[in-house]
């Protein structure tokens, strides 16, 4: 109880004082971030995908409930509308078609989709065309 109040273990309530939410705490309607990082990443580069990669890294990480990509890499081949990064790991999913631009080397932007259906078929896809040798940079 807080001030002689009792607090349910269920539903919604208005209340000032602390509460032990099990299932997770929302303010103002939302979830909030978690501040302490996890140690969840995921790194692709030419060492795990020499035919895909002509040189940088494409990596994941999770802060929370949040996942973020940062990406430096040169393409060794040309795409359009193709994968780029295969099976991302399970903590990264499911993220279905979130889009994403990544900065080609004239400051033009190359549109990606991270897509993860649920079919086992995870891929971040090139929707614009790169040119083989073509560096990309940015987060997201």
């Amino acid at each position: 109880g807080v001030d002689g109040v009792l607090v349910k273990a269920t539903g919604n309530e208005t209340i000032l004082g602390t509460k032990n939410f099990q299932d997770g705490i929302q303010v103002a309607g939302k979830t909030p971030v978690l501040t302490k990082a996890t140690t969840d990443y995921a790194i692709t580069d030419s060492k795990g995908n020499p035919a895909m990669f002509g040189g940088g890294y494409i990596k994941l990480y999770r802060r929370g409930d949040l996942v973020y990509l940062t990406a430096s890499l040169k393409l060794a081949v040309g795409k359009f509308n193709q994968g780029v990064w295969f099976n991302p790991p399970d903590w990264a999913r499911p993220i279905d078609k979130a889009r994403f631009s990544l900065k080609r080397e004239d400051n033009t932007n190359a549109l990606f989709i991270f897509n993860s259906p649920g079919n086992g078929d995870n891929t971040i896809i090139c929707v614009d065309k790169i040119s083989a040798n073509t560096w990309l940079n940015g987060s997201a």
